[in-house]
């Protein structure tokens, strides 16, 4: 026997999802002319199994010499199996790959490629790039030595990651032959699994040019961190405002940045938090990519800023705007709670020199990683307001005091400030 064919279902989902993709497969099946080279196994149960454990069952009782899985909530093109029967025939490779077409929660779908020779998964602005993982044909005595991890999130990509270094050959369908489409309403998988951050934007939508703005960070937060999860909070400035796809909660008065920021993360409980401006575009893979760092506290680079413009790989630095992103920057939730939450001595300036300056205290760089990139548009929030200066000035002065630093002491506004409100 050549394939084994392996689908997942729960007791739950039988009716709805499982009946129509095993019809679908047996139909295509019965039509091969040498339909004896494929089986067809479906495991259902009442969920009292991770999903990692029930694939591993079926790799190990599977008689064919390639397996490969399908979903039982998405859909497969008329000659699926044929197509993949056939490459595996023709190269006797240790993958038969195929392309897969994307779809997110309704919206346009994207091709995704798989490959052995990608380094790791990633997205750009036109497709998906994935390691092999449980879709492709793979030789059984590879997937069994791969393994599936007994959890029922992530499995999946700790299989193709362990996979990967076994992988010598493969062979290339270059259509598309499966359609994935991901629901946050339908899929179990969404459902249930945990949030990997927390994302804590800061906003005070006073128009609807600035109500979009953050709803615009909301959205693409979510959508390109896919296929993780992140929970968003937005703590709002304004009363009587809503935000698609996140929790609102409206500030407290007399604003500080830090304390919001705290409010929000303690709202929470992922391993890991981000603190963000209102008005940001995050881009492709923009969490995988800030994950792969490995590193305790992580920035995106933003393309428009001239101070990380050049910095071309991971770089570690206590710089303000250059090493760390004060207005998107990811940390573990132990180091934030190490550290007693971010400090609140100041209301806005200074407020990331803070975060650094606390860093620094527990013998922690933040590191720039420049392939995660989110653009920073540019708030008008403050711009117009009278007493700025005084503002900043005050704040930068508490900000020194308190942790012995010298920032903006040679800048002339801040020096005539000094001279009319402390030295006089």
């Amino acid at each position: 026997m050549k394939l084994s064919v392996l689908m997942l279902s729960t007791d739950t989902r039988y009716d709805t999802h499982c009946v129509r993709m095993e019809e679908e497969l047996f139909r295509q099946r019965d039509l091969m002319l040498d339909a004896d080279e494929v089986e067809i196994l479906v495991l259902t149960d009442a969920k009292g199994m991770t999903v990692g454990r029930k694939r591993q069952s079926l790799v190990s009782i599977a008689q064919g010499e390639y397996v490969m899985f399908v979903d039982d909530d998405d859909r497969i093109e008329p000659d699926m199996l044929e197509s993949v029967l056939d490459g595996i025939i023709e190269s006797h490779a240790d993958v038969v790959c195929y392309r897969a077409s994307v779809s997110l929660n309704g919206g346009k779908p994207k091709v995704c490629r798989y490959s052995k020779d990608f380094r790791s998964d990633r997205n750009t602005a036109t497709e998906y790039l994935r390691l092999p993982n449980h879709l492709m044909a793979v030789k059984r005595e590879l997937a069994m030595q791969a393994g599936f991890p007994d959890k029922s999130f992530g499995e999946d990509s700790d299989y193709a990651r362990n996979l990967l270094p076994l992988l010598e050959t493969e062979h290339q369908i270059p259509r598309v032959l499966y359609h994935y489409d991901f629901s946050d309403e339908t899929s179990e998988t969404a459902a249930k699994a945990p949030y990997l951050a927390d994302v804590v934007i800061l906003s005070n939508g006073k128009t609807e040019q600035q109500q979009a703005m953050t709803q615009k960070a909301i959205d693409t937060c979510i959508d390109q961190a896919r296929p993780d999860r992140v929970n968003v909070i937005v703590m709002e400035g304004q009363p009587d405002i809503e935000y698609e796809r996140a929790t609102t909660v409206l500030q407290l008065p007399a604003f500080n940045y830090n304390r919001e920021a705290n409010r929000g993360i303690r709202m929470g409980g992922a391993p890991w938090v981000m603190v963000a401006n209102n008005d940001l575009l995050f881009g492709a893979g923009w969490l995988r990519r800030l994950l792969a760092a490995n590193h305790p506290v992580v920035s995106p680079k933003c393309p428009r800023d001239p101070r990380q413009r050049m910095i071309r790989r991971n770089t570690r630095g206590d710089q303000v705007g250059r090493h760390f992103s004060g207005w998107a920057f990811l940390s573990e939730r132990a180091i934030w709670e190490k550290v007693g939450g971010w400090d609140e001595c100041v209301s806005f300036w200074a407020s990331d020199n803070c975060v650094v300056a606390q860093l620094k205290e527990i013998g922690v760089q933040p590191m720039l990683v420049p392939l995660a990139q989110v653009t920073h548009l540019g708030s008008q929030t403050l711009q117009h307001a009278s007493d700025k200066d005084d503002l900043m000035w005050a704040q930068i002065r508490i900000f020194n005091e308190k942790y012995g630093e010298h920032i903006f002491e040679d800048n002339p506004r801040y020096k005539a400030w000094r001279v009319a409100h402390v030295d006089e």
